[in-house]
């Protein structure tokens, strides 16, 4: 086996001996990421010990240094057998810019990328063709960390270097998609039209929809998804999940769904700085749930009997309206 210096957990379960399948997961030392921890690359081939005797099922590499042409040889020798595959890469190299061959994975169902500069993210996507693929997650982890990954090191990185139109455009290509995951994606250095036309073919034909602390066009988008698309393609979505400080326009988007016919939703997840929905959601969806909330049930004798009950705050413009100046105020008390 070779020596992996940076490489603190591995995990290799072999599910069925007698077909000789698999799962590898491999996760990096804490502080390893980043470019100030981040060794010196070095053409290590990680898994030419694991293609040999297995074929993989299930492969989770996150933040490992391995580049995405060192994963063809384990990619197409897993080709019959792979159905899900994880890879996070954390810094943008430049072996990266390479042309990678296009790779078909027939019976991969689930994807999980996550990236930290989202080129080497969108050129592995872009050589992947996957027919069967139908749940997909997109993780940018500089701006929304995952529990249990190593303490990132903050990096000075350009905007457009973060930007994910690109990586949307060829999310396209994944028709079979049902299940649509975005963490922390944005694209701030794209116009509005631009990253409208990928967003809205990801998202018709869609059963579940999670968007995580994204980029707040995002809500925009669907919103005009809902107007402009026809029901049969909206018809299916069924689970929400949102993080928004924009309660009246998720509002206004639960009222467009009413409005056009749309089926009500199953479940709508949103985040605590929008909870007051939990007042106005009743007729638009069957089960609402505030993430991070309390799993402890509130007595009813303890809830407000107004959405908007506050606590009394003293008037801000007291001396003014007296036509005091602030030292007048003083010395009149």
């Amino acid at each position: 086996m070779p020596i992996m210096p940076s490489l603190a957990y591995f995990y290799l379960d072999v599910t069925d001996f007698n077909r000789m399948r698999c799962s590898v997961s491999l996760k990096p030392r804490e502080g390893i990421l980043g470019p100030q921890c981040m060794p010196r690359y070095r053409r290590t081939p990680y898994l030419d010990w694991t293609v040999i005797p297995f074929h993989i099922t299930s492969l989770s590499m996150k933040c490992v240094l391995v580049m995405a042409r060192d994963l063809l040889p384990i990619l197409i020798m897993s080709q019959s057998t792979l159905v899900h595959l994880e890879y996070y890469v954390s810094n943008c190299h430049p072996d990266w810019e390479d042309e990678m061959p296009r790779i078909t994975l027939p019976r991969l169902t689930s994807l999980h990328i996550g990236y930290g500069c989202v080129k080497p993210a969108y050129l592995l996507l872009q050589c992947l063709i996957l027919p069967s693929l139908s749940s997909v997650l997109v993780h940018d982890f500089r701006r929304c960390m995952e529990p249990g990954m190593p303490t990132l090191v903050p990096a000075k990185i350009t905007p457009d270097r973060t930007d994910a139109i690109g990586l949307l455009g060829a999310m396209q290509a994944f028709t079979a998609v049902t299940n649509l995951t975005l963490r922390g994606v944005e694209c701030f250095t794209s116009v509005f039209e631009e990253v409208a036309v990928p967003l809205q073919n990801l998202i018709r034909g869609l059963k579940s929809l999670v968007l995580v602390n994204c980029d707040a066009q995002f809500l925009h988008i669907l919103y005009n998804t809902t107007l402009q698309s026809s029901r049969d393609d909206l018809a299916d979505l069924s689970n929400l999940a949102i993080t928004s400080y924009d309660y009246s326009m998720v509002l206004d988007f639960l009222q467009l769904r009413e409005a056009r016919g749309l089926p009500l939703l199953k479940t709508l997840s949103v985040n605590s700085k929008i909870a007051i929905l939990c007042h106005f959601v009743k007729d638009f969806v069957v089960t609402f749930h505030v993430r991070g909330a309390s799993k402890h049930k509130h007595r009813e004798d303890n809830l407000p009997s107004h959405p908007y009950v506050r606590e009394p705050r003293p008037r801000q413009v007291t001396n003014i309206a007296r036509g005091l100046r602030p030292r007048q105020a003083i010395h009149s008390l």
